[in-house]
């Protein structure tokens, strides 16, 4: 499905220097609720409308840097998605109506793009040439949304010609359990990963040293165990414990499609190591197998370069590879510097999903 996108370019009518606070904070406001899910109830409609006497959600489902997918949910009627797109200043909603079966319904991807930079609170979208193709005499259309951090989100649609506009608020002071996917979603691999890694929660898992072109003495013939200690909704944590040192616990956040891995090294008496925090964000939406992140700006500070001419963190790049009954490894590899790239460093330990172990005590430092 080919989503249309207005090719006039919108005109810079402010100065080049001035910012569009109104589209921008709007716009941070709603990717701070991505994975959330929220109650709504009619707040205007015709006494006859459908929307009326349904339940209503909507759930920010999905979330990259200028996209964003809000299913929205009435009865058990999954068909409805509103997809919002950032361009510059701009924003685009569609609605992306779907059969059961997943197909395109016979009216779908209508909307707008916002002329102007709105407010920080509502965004505006008047009905564009598609719309008026796919819905005859819907020329007058406006739809518009107000988002009001910590009390709604409101979507309202307007026939300016006439009295009553069709508005749903939700409440997004309180989440509520997420709805099934609408039909013909098709997950990003950030949302199959998730899901697998917390079937994993709660359990431990032994593993082995795969690769390592250091040989390192650290991990030589010692037990290794992961344990799926901690498990929040954007976060979880894993103890990573190498014989009797539990200093390691990697950190996995989520935001929207994208997650960090971050390293929390601890001395034993529970306070940071000097050398901790470092990792990064990926900067796709991955496999469900599989996903990267490379070093980011916080890991070339915080681990020190080596002498000469050896390959520096800036060149870290760790992933982890998650296959459901079988294994969970963690991956770094240290690229190398021309004209020898092939010595950088590569280490790999992989656990066993197939037999869980005795949980270990807490890492050192560890608040439950």
């Amino acid at each position: 499905m080919v989503l249309a996108v207005a090719s006039t370019s919108f005109a810079q009518t402010r100065p080049a220097n001035q910012t569009a606070p109104g589209v921008e904070v709007f716009w941070t406001e709603l990717q701070k609720l991505c994975g959330k899910s929220f109650e709504g109830q009619v707040a205007s409609a015709p006494e006859n409308d459908s929307l009326r006497g349904q339940k209503l959600l909507m759930h920010v489902r999905q979330c990259q840097e200028n996209r964003i997918k809000i299913p929205f949910v009435v009865g058990d009627n999954l068909s409805r998605t509103w997809i919002l797109t950032k361009k510059g200043d701009r924003i685009e909603l569609r609605h992306d109506h779907r059969k059961e079966d997943g197909t395109d319904d016979r009216v779908t991807m209508y909307g707008g793009w916002t002329t102007s930079t709105g407010s920080a609170t509502r965004q505006m979208f008047p009905a564009d040439a598609e719309t008026v193709k796919t819905l005859p005499g819907a020329g007058t259309n406006v739809w518009w949304i107000d988002l009001v951090p910590g009390e709604h989100y409101t979507y309202s649609v307007r026939r300016v010609e006439r009295d009553q506009p069709i508005s749903v608020k939700f409440d997004i002071s309180k989440e509520v359990e997420s709805p099934p996917a609408p039909w013909g979603w098709t997950d990003s691999g950030v949302d199959d990963f998730w899901k697998e890694l917390n079937k994993l929660c709660g359990k431990a898992f032994a593993g082995v040293v795969a690769a390592d072109t250091s040989n390192s003495p650290d991990f030589a013939g010692k037990p290794l165990v992961m344990h799926v200690r901690s498990c929040e909704k954007d976060r979880i944590r894993i103890p990573f414990f190498v014989g009797d040192d539990r200093s390691r616990t990697w950190v996995l956040t989520r935001k929207g499609d994208r997650l960090q891995l971050k390293h929390d090294h601890r001395h034993e008496d529970g306070t940071p190591d000097k050398v901790t925090m470092y990792g990064g964000w990926s900067t796709n939406s991955g496999e469900a197998i599989r996903q990267f992140f490379p070093a980011d700006q916080e890991t070339v500070y915080v681990v020190e370069a080596p002498a000469g001419n050896a390959p520096t963190a800036a060149g870290n790049i760790w992933w982890i590879e998650l296959v459901p009954g079988s294994h969970y490894s963690y991956n770094l590899r240290r690229l190398g510097r021309e004209p020898s790239p092939e010595v950088g460093r590569l280490f790999t330990v992989r656990f066993d999903l197939t037999k869980e172990v005795p949980a270990p005590p807490a890492p050192w430092g560890w608040k439950d």
